[in-house]
């Protein structure tokens, strides 16, 4: 492909890895749909292997470096067979998943061309520290290096900087060595195109939980594309540290849990199992996850979504089981691997600070009192609030981003205040499950998290924004005009705040 434009090369290479695997999925979703599957489970079923897909590749990986490339070989022979398939039965596909698959790929090829479409494959992963905000740290290639490290079959202590190899999870390490293109694409490009696929399955999931709340066709895809043109979307899918891909998977848990379907499936010990992956895949993707499934644990008690033994076990059995693998590798392995738990609840930044994540916590709030501990929370709530009008007001393209980029409400775009106004309003109304886990969730971040100062985007899970605005299509979804005018003027924003060129 020398020779040719940038843009072109970039293109063809984000097809070749993109559109075989959307396919397979379309194929493979349209399967179990076919067999009396709902789409929603269906798709959480595809979502939730991804668990499996990438801890498993991950450990044999690590057992022997001579495994990534027959299990990188298998998984694209596994995708050339399952499309075949899916050409010989095209009746059985399904045009609602076959939909938002397509959103899924449309959606990745056009961030993937809006982003690098200057600079092609080349530096990818530095183009992306820069190129939707104020230059970033090197954390979007943490997985890549930790990969590149199972490959050589050495992993160095420390790995990146000051950080340990037990510091972050490896899901994204693990599908990144499964997914990646065997042939034809250098190794920082194909994770550059795989990380910024993975990340953006925000946006098929938004599509079918919409259509699962019973949300109309038309409104659904605006619904998905308000959340692909958010600020939130755009910045971190293209710095790819994982947190929009645990995302994904903690909407999934959402509305499987807490939405319409729920009372059909809570005495089915599979559907269990299936949350219980999604929930376990997303704390092995960032570790802020934890936050939002406590938040769901206190929502499940409070909306009485207590479901049978058999659901409860397997999903415990589940994300135990799959968990404890980490935890074991952070143990045994590359100790103590607890240094952003010590981040988030005690403000403990110095590798070189030996106490416990519990010993530093105690020690941290030791000397704080009650009335001091709730002016804290009220503060970091008062933070959590910052920016809310940001998008209405004149000022530079940088000031823009910056807050898109720490403040939650300017992280959705225009619709930022509208959303949060949306969660509220559901609280009323027959999705209040919904809405109560998502307030939960959020609340138990903002209490957990010690520095006033870190209640910001990037050191939460990103579940709750992205929940907030499909609560907002879903309240104004029976009116596909309305929706419409709100993805259109997400666009406009989008546009303004992050030109193409530029």
């Amino acid at each position: 492909m020398d020779g040719l434009p940038v843009v072109i090369n970039l293109l063809i290479a984000t097809c070749f890895q993109v559109a075989p695997t959307i396919f397979a999925a379309w194929v493979s979703a349209s399967w179990l749909a076919s067999r009396k599957v709902p789409a929603i489970n269906s798709v959480a079923t595809l979502i939730a292997g991804l668990t499996v897909l990438g801890l498993g590749t991950f450990w044999l990986a690590f057992a022997t470096s001579l495994a990534v490339g027959p299990i990188n070989w298998a998984f694209w022979v596994g995708l050339a067979v399952t499309a075949v398939a899916g050409v010989r039965k095209r009746s059985t596909l399904d045009a609602d998943i076959g939909l938002a698959c397509a959103l899924w790929g449309l959606s990745t090829t056009a961030l993937l061309l809006w982003a690098f479409g200057q600079t092609g494959l080349t530096g990818m992963t530095e183009a992306a520290r820069i190129r939707f905000s104020h230059p970033l740290p090197g954390d979007n290639v943490i997985p890549f290096e930790f990969a590149q490290h199972l490959r050589a079959g050495h992993i160095p202590t420390p790995m990146h900087g000051d950080w340990l190899s037990s510091d972050r999870p490896p899901l994204q390490t693990g599908l990144y060595l499964a997914l990646a293109l065997p042939v034809g694409l250098a190794a920082e490009a194909a994770y550059q195109i795989v990380a910024t696929l993975l990340q953006m399955l925000v946006v098929p999931t938004t599509y079918i939980i919409l259509r699962t709340f019973g949300v109309v066709r038309t409104s659904a895809v605006c619904g998905a594309l308000v959340v692909a043109l958010s600020p939130l979307v755009i910045i971190h899918a293209t710095f790819v540290w994982p947190k929009l891909l645990p995302a994904a998977m903690l909407l999934l848990a959402w509305a499987l849990h807490f939405g319409p379907s729920y009372p059909a499936m809570k005495h089915d010990w599979r559907a269990g199992a299936i949350v219980g992956l999604l929930s376990v895949g997303a704390a092995l993707s960032h570790g802020a996850s934890i936050f939002t499934l406590l938040g769901f644990a206190l929502a499940a008690l409070a909306t009485w979504r207590i479901s049978t033994v058999r659901y409860a076990i397997a999903a415990l059995v589940s994300f135990v089981a799959t968990y404890l693998t980490w935890a074991a590798y952070q143990t045994f392995v590359d100790p103590p691997g607890d240094r952003l738990i010590k981040w988030h609840l005690a403000d403990v930044v110095p590798v070189e600070d030996s106490r416990s994540a519990l010993e530093a916590t105690r020690d941290a709030y030791s000397d704080m009192t009650f009335p001091e501990f709730l002016g804290r929370t009220w503060e970091k709530f008062g933070n959590a609030t910052v920016g809310a009008l940001d998008f209405v007001t004149l000022g530079p393209q940088e000031a823009f981003r910056s807050a898109a980029f720490y403040h939650f409400m300017p992280a959705m775009g225009v619709v930022g205040v509208l959303s949060a106004f949306a969660v509220l309003i559901s609280l009323a109304g027959r999705r209040r499950p919904l809405a109560v886990a998502v307030l939960l969730s959020f609340a138990v971040w903002i209490v957990s998290i010690f520095s006033v100062s870190g209640v910001v985007v990037h050191q939460s899970s990103y579940f709750p924004i992205v929940a907030s605005m499909i609560l907002l299509v879903a309240l104004v979804g029976r009116w596909p005009s309305l929706a419409a005018a709100v993805a259109g003027a997400q666009l406009m924003f989008a546009v303004a705040l992050f030109p193409p060129i530029g």
